[in-house]
């Protein structure tokens, strides 16, 4: 039962992404784009595992082009860093869009989305020392993820 429940709310994304892409094409105001994009965010189940990881990457992606709210892009980097092992290394190559010239992707995003998934398990309080994630800080402080260093 639960999953066709997520098939169908799947395939109410799926479709409700094509209707913005068509939307896009009849140059409609970025204003609506956004207000759809967070009502898909919005309508997504909170279940770990219930949306693939890709597709949220694609939401993120597509939320910090239109500029949505703030809360909208964390409720996406939460729920991505809920299910961070299925991401690939394209997932996290996210484009930064700051015109300070500092970086080709946004490093701060995947940093936030790490610190979501060691904290999963935790719960709120993140202790570098702790046995749990002590395997993913180095001894500087600095979060690393196999050989992927923040």
């Amino acid at each position: 039962m639960a999953l066709w429940a997520t098939q169908g709310c799947l395939n109410a994304c799926c479709v409700l992404l094509l209707v913005l892409q068509v939307h896009e094409s009849a140059t409609s105001s970025e204003h609506e784009q956004r207000i759809l994009l967070e009502t898909i965010v919005s309508l997504l189940p909170s279940e770990r595992n219930a949306v693939p990881c890709s597709f949220l990457f694609s939401l993120l992606r597509t939320a910090i082009i239109l500029d949505t709210t703030v809360a909208c892009r964390l409720d996406l980097e939460t729920r991505i860093g809920m299910q961070l092992e299925q991401a690939t290394l394209d997932d996290l190559l996210i484009p930064s869009f700051s015109y300070t010239g500092d970086t080709l992707f946004d490093v701060d995003i995947v940093q936030r989305i790490a610190v979501n998934f060691l904290q999963q398990d935790e719960g709120d309080d993140l202790q570098v020392s702790s046995p749990q994630t002590s395997k993913y800080w180095n001894l500087n402080g600095q979060l690393t993820i196999g050989i992927v260093q923040f």
